[in-house]
Protein backbone atom coordinates (compact mmCIF):
# COMPACT_ATOMS: atom_id res chain seq x y z
CA UNK A 1 0.00 0.00 0.00
CA UNK A 2 1.08 3.55 -1.11
CA UNK A 3 -0.72 6.92 0.72
CA UNK A 4 0.26 10.18 -0.36
CA UNK A 5 -1.05 12.71 1.77
CA UNK A 6 -0.95 16.74 0.99
CA UNK A 7 -1.89 18.73 4.24
CA UNK A 8 -2.24 22.76 3.50
CA UNK A 9 -1.66 24.88 6.68
CA UNK A 10 -1.61 22.72 9.53
CA UNK A 11 -1.83 23.67 13.01
CA UNK A 12 1.06 23.30 15.05
CA UNK A 13 0.11 20.69 17.03
CA UNK A 14 -1.00 18.50 14.08
CA UNK A 15 1.85 19.03 12.26
CA UNK A 16 4.44 18.09 15.46
CA UNK A 17 1.95 14.81 15.70
CA UNK A 18 3.01 13.99 11.97
CA UNK A 19 6.38 14.41 11.99
CA UNK A 20 6.37 12.60 15.24
CA UNK A 21 4.57 9.54 13.56
CA UNK A 22 6.39 9.96 10.23
CA UNK A 23 9.63 9.75 12.34
CA UNK A 24 8.58 6.95 14.06
CA UNK A 25 8.53 5.44 10.83
CA UNK A 26 10.69 6.50 9.07
CA UNK A 27 12.39 3.29 7.51
CA UNK A 28 9.34 2.75 5.37
CA UNK A 29 9.02 6.82 4.77
CA UNK A 30 9.77 8.30 1.45
CA UNK A 31 9.41 12.25 0.50
CA UNK A 32 8.44 13.37 -2.62
CA UNK A 33 11.03 15.35 -4.31
CA UNK A 34 10.43 14.68 -8.05
CA UNK A 35 8.97 17.02 -10.82
CA UNK A 36 5.63 15.83 -12.25
CA UNK A 37 3.60 17.40 -14.91
CA UNK A 38 1.40 19.75 -12.59
CA UNK A 39 4.17 21.43 -10.60
CA UNK A 40 6.76 22.13 -13.52
CA UNK A 41 3.06 23.35 -15.00
CA UNK A 42 2.83 25.84 -11.88
CA UNK A 43 6.87 26.69 -12.32
CA UNK A 44 6.91 27.39 -16.11
CA UNK A 45 3.32 29.96 -14.77
CA UNK A 46 4.89 31.46 -12.26
CA UNK A 47 8.15 32.44 -14.50
CA UNK A 48 8.78 35.94 -15.86
CA UNK A 49 8.70 35.86 -19.59
CA UNK A 50 12.11 35.74 -20.59
CA UNK A 51 13.05 33.13 -17.74
CA UNK A 52 10.29 30.58 -19.06
CA UNK A 53 11.51 31.10 -22.69
CA UNK A 54 14.48 29.58 -21.39
CA UNK A 55 12.93 26.36 -20.41
CA UNK A 56 10.94 26.94 -23.64
CA UNK A 57 14.32 26.58 -25.30
CA UNK A 58 16.08 24.31 -23.72
CA UNK A 59 12.87 21.72 -23.96
CA UNK A 60 12.45 22.59 -27.87
CA UNK A 61 16.53 22.06 -28.18
CA UNK A 62 16.50 18.70 -26.22
CA UNK A 63 18.44 19.45 -23.10
CA UNK A 64 20.16 21.97 -24.21
CA UNK A 65 20.27 25.94 -25.12
CA UNK A 66 23.11 28.19 -25.97
CA UNK A 67 23.09 31.13 -24.09
CA UNK A 68 24.13 33.27 -26.96
CA UNK A 69 20.31 32.80 -28.23
CA UNK A 70 19.44 34.60 -25.33
CA UNK A 71 21.52 37.67 -25.41
CA UNK A 72 19.93 40.95 -27.06
CA UNK A 73 23.26 41.86 -28.70
CA UNK A 74 26.19 39.72 -28.98
CA UNK A 75 28.23 39.22 -25.54
CA UNK A 76 25.93 40.98 -23.59
CA UNK A 77 24.96 40.08 -20.58
CA UNK A 78 22.40 37.88 -19.21
CA UNK A 79 22.47 38.54 -15.54
CA UNK A 80 18.88 38.47 -14.11
CA UNK A 81 17.57 36.31 -16.59
CA UNK A 82 18.30 32.60 -14.80
CA UNK A 83 17.75 34.15 -11.60
CA UNK A 84 14.40 34.39 -11.83
CA UNK A 85 14.41 30.33 -12.36
CA UNK A 86 15.98 29.57 -8.71
CA UNK A 87 13.70 32.58 -7.15
CA UNK A 88 10.57 30.49 -8.03
CA UNK A 89 11.97 27.40 -7.25
CA UNK A 90 12.71 28.98 -3.61
CA UNK A 91 9.40 30.78 -3.64
CA UNK A 92 6.97 27.42 -4.53
CA UNK A 93 8.87 25.12 -1.73
CA UNK A 94 8.43 28.41 0.93
CA UNK A 95 4.39 28.51 0.12
CA UNK A 96 4.18 24.76 -0.83
CA UNK A 97 3.47 24.64 -4.31
CA UNK A 98 6.26 21.85 -4.30
CA UNK A 99 8.82 19.99 -1.46
CA UNK A 100 11.89 21.87 -0.15
CA UNK A 101 14.79 20.59 -1.96
CA UNK A 102 13.31 19.67 -5.24
CA UNK A 103 16.37 19.90 -7.68
CA UNK A 104 16.66 22.62 -10.31
CA UNK A 105 14.93 21.89 -13.54
CA UNK A 106 17.22 23.83 -15.86
CA UNK A 107 20.73 24.70 -14.73
CA UNK A 108 23.37 27.29 -16.22
CA UNK A 109 26.42 25.95 -18.24
CA UNK A 110 29.89 27.46 -17.91
CA UNK A 111 33.18 27.46 -16.85
CA UNK A 112 31.89 28.70 -13.49
CA UNK A 113 33.00 32.57 -13.79
CA UNK A 114 32.21 34.64 -16.66
CA UNK A 115 29.60 34.40 -19.11
CA UNK A 116 27.15 31.59 -19.44
CA UNK A 117 27.41 29.39 -22.59
CA UNK A 118 23.86 27.74 -22.28
CA UNK A 119 21.31 26.30 -20.22
CA UNK A 120 20.90 22.46 -19.48
CA UNK A 121 17.55 20.32 -18.38
CA UNK A 122 18.25 16.68 -17.31
CA UNK A 123 17.11 14.69 -19.99
CA UNK A 124 14.37 12.75 -17.98
CA UNK A 125 12.36 15.82 -17.23
CA UNK A 126 12.56 17.09 -21.01
CA UNK A 127 9.22 15.38 -21.71
CA UNK A 128 7.71 16.56 -18.44
CA UNK A 129 8.24 19.61 -19.10
CA UNK A 130 7.19 19.54 -22.59
CA UNK A 131 3.69 18.18 -21.52
CA UNK A 132 3.52 20.62 -19.17
CA UNK A 133 4.29 23.87 -21.16
CA UNK A 134 1.78 22.72 -24.06
CA UNK A 135 -0.63 22.05 -21.63
CA UNK A 136 0.05 25.58 -19.61
CA UNK A 137 -0.38 27.38 -23.24
CA UNK A 138 1.06 30.15 -24.10
CA UNK A 139 2.61 32.69 -21.77
CA UNK A 140 0.75 36.13 -21.38
CA UNK A 141 2.44 38.31 -23.55
CA UNK A 142 4.91 37.50 -26.40
CA UNK A 143 7.74 35.09 -25.37
CA UNK A 144 10.70 35.96 -27.40
CA UNK A 145 12.24 33.09 -29.44
CA UNK A 146 15.82 31.78 -29.12
CA UNK A 147 17.91 34.35 -31.23
CA UNK A 148 14.85 37.46 -31.44
CA UNK A 149 17.19 40.15 -30.99
CA UNK A 150 14.44 42.84 -31.27
CA UNK A 151 12.96 41.59 -27.88
CA UNK A 152 13.48 43.71 -24.75
CA UNK A 153 14.81 42.00 -21.69
CA UNK A 154 11.97 41.67 -18.63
Amino acid sequence: MEIILTVREPSDEFQRDLLALLDKHADRVRMDTDWNVERAARFCAELPTRARGIVQGVVAGGGFVSAEDWRLTPGASLRGHAGALKQTLERGARLGWWPDGLRAPVASVGPGFGKVQGYRMPTELLELFATALSAEGPAPGATPAPGDRSASPD
